[in-house]
């Protein structure tokens, strides 16, 4: 069951959270109906299609088969988002004095830290030299030493 939730995936996915796959149902289902169609239109002897028919009914197929995948990973992605924010960064500290920092592998991209929180993976909240105001994963962020 843990396989339909996507739940103990560890693969770098943007969509996390433990929400049922429709996608995955869909997917393996699609064969066993198609095979299903296939038997019943065998089995009737005065059904006729035109060619035209025949790509509107395969179309059509398609079509509700890529709206259930987009309406299922956005569904996902939106319980990811809300679960995020639910247990995101509901938990952070503001220090009294803001620290310098520079950007992991950019030495000019001078920060001053001004929070920092418990998500996963940890981040600070950094203001740019640009005045500009962001959540930065603390990995990417070197702290530097007061003077």
């Amino acid at each position: 069951m843990n396989w339909l939730t996507n739940e103990g995936s560890e693969s770098a996915t943007v969509v996390k959270a433990p929400a049922f796959s429709i996608t995955k149902i869909t997917g393996l289902g699609a064969p066993v109906v198609a095979a299903i169609a296939s038997l019943i239109v065998a089995n009737v002897e005065n059904l006729s299609f035109d060619e035209w028919q025949i790509v509107a009914l395969v179309g059509g197929f398609f079509l509700f088969l890529a709206i259930i995948v987009a309406a299922d990973v956005i569904a996902r992605g939106i319980a990811t988002a809300a679960a995020q924010t639910a247990t995101g960064r509901d938990s952070w500290v503001r220090f009294d004095t803001p620290i310098r920092a520079v950007l992991r592998g950019d030495a000019t991209a001078q920060l001053t830290v001004l929070a920092a929180c418990s998500t996963e993976p940890p981040e600070y909240l950094c203001l740019r030299e640009d005045h500009a105001i962001e959540w930065i994963e603390a990995a990417k962020v070197t702290l530097r030493p007061a003077g």
